[in-house]
């Protein structure tokens, strides 16, 4: 059941982005909030819009969740810079490097694999622990929501996997994350 909340959230910050590409106004405010419910009535074939998504993008890792919950709260509350504060650039720089070598190893068919460091073993930990201490010292608060949300969902068995590498990175989380670096770089230029 969890796992069907994150094509719904994707759905809310694909409206919130196209929102706040349009304005931020009452009206579009509205508009975002008629889509998102309408996301589970609209068909397409046989199957609900966020069933659809679902489809396409399977469960959200805690990377995804947390970049697109920090850019809806941006949206929300306009007022305050959240993504500039919460530290999602650190955390979208983090997303890359760590997918990089998971997805590289399955695609290339390399012998080496680190996506079985995810069933156990020290090594995973101590790197996400490294993260984590990035993250602290560069005030990124969103690297460790990305690790506890991770964390949590991992230990409460909230996706059928039982690898915490597909807790922590998926290839949607990616994407956002370019997204993210692209906005940065866009607004620092």
């Amino acid at each position: 059941m969890i796992e069907r909340f994150g094509p719904l959230l994707l759905i809310a910050g694909l409206a919130g982005t196209i929102a706040d590409a349009i304005g931020h106004s009452p009206r579009a405010s509205i508009a975002v909030a008629m889509l998102v419910g309408a996301a589970a009535l609209i068909p397409i074939g046989k199957l609900s819009a966020v069933d659809y998504f679902y489809s396409l993008t399977g469960p959200l890792s805690a990377a995804s969740l947390t970049m697109i919950g920090i850019g809806i709260a941006g949206f929300v509350w306009r007022d305050q810079p959240i993504d500039a504060r919460s530290g999602v650039a650190v955390l979208a720089v983090m997303v890359p490097i760590l997918a990089l070598p998971l997805y590289a190893a399955v695609i290339a068919g390399w012998s080496f694999d680190p996506y079985r460091w995810g069933f156990g073993g020290w090594v995973l930990p101590a790197g996400l622990f490294v993260l984590l201490a990035v993250g602290l010292w560069f005030g990124a608060f969103a690297v460790a929501l990305w690790l506890a949300l991770a964390g949590a969902l991992y230990l409460a068995g909230g996706y059928a996997s039982r690898n915490l590498v597909d807790y922590l990175v998926d290839p949607t989380a990616v994407i956002i994350a370019i997204v993210v670096l692209a906005r940065v770089f866009l607004r620092a230029a």
